[in-house]
């Protein structure tokens, strides 16, 4: 999910100039507002994810991320600098559930001593994933003689890729598992 979160972050701007016409300035005024969704999927994930999917947070996490693929389309696909916003909103909304929860679906299984290592290797992962996203994407605008195209099927691709990693990690059966050395009982 990383690979979207910092693709979309580096690229957007970029894409609604050159493919959808916008000058800079109209870009400045609705580049934000994804964040805004970003906020609010931030604020009530985690709660849907503890009443309606504990223990079993993969599934909210692979929904999501389906859902990302699919506004990621819808998005690519719009007429109108409105709908190209409206769905790029949703993709951000979806997109921030899934980075909250991967986070979180670590200190849920991991406690003790190792949770903190636990969770900076998944925000370790994110950070590589942001790193190279964007020079992927670069790479496949150059390639593809400054068409997107293959951009947005690499960002529904990674989508892709998340949901069905996140479908394929087996329900848990204990609520934690406490690897902390030293710890008491």
């Amino acid at each position: 999910m990383s690979c979207i979160n910092k693709g979309l972050d580096a690229w957007m701007p970029t894409y609604l100039i050159a493919e959808r016409g916008i000058n800079l300035k109209a870009v400045g005024y609705v580049t934000p507002i994804p964040f805004m969704a970003s906020f609010l999927s931030t604020a009530v994930c985690g709660w849907i994810m503890n009443k309606y999917f504990d223990r079993v947070e993969q599934y909210m996490i692979g929904i999501c991320a389906v859902m990302t693929a699919v506004f990621l389309y819808l998005m690519y696909n719009a007429e109108t600098l409105f709908w190209v916003v409206v769905f790029q909103c949703g993709v951000y909304f979806f997109k921030a559930c899934i980075l909250g929860s991967a986070v979180a679906i670590v200190l849920k299984i991991v406690t003790g001593n190792i949770a903190g290592s636990a969770t900076m290797i998944v925000n370790m992962g994110g950070q590589v994933a942001g790193f190279i996203s964007p020079v992927v994407m670069g790479y496949l605008v150059s390639v593809f003689n400054g068409s997107f195209n293959a951009v947005f099927y690499y960002l529904i691709g990674a989508a892709s890729v998340c949901a069905l990693s996140a479908f394929l990690i087996p329900e848990r059966k204990e609520a934690m598992l406490d690897l902390g050395e030293g710890s008491e009982e």
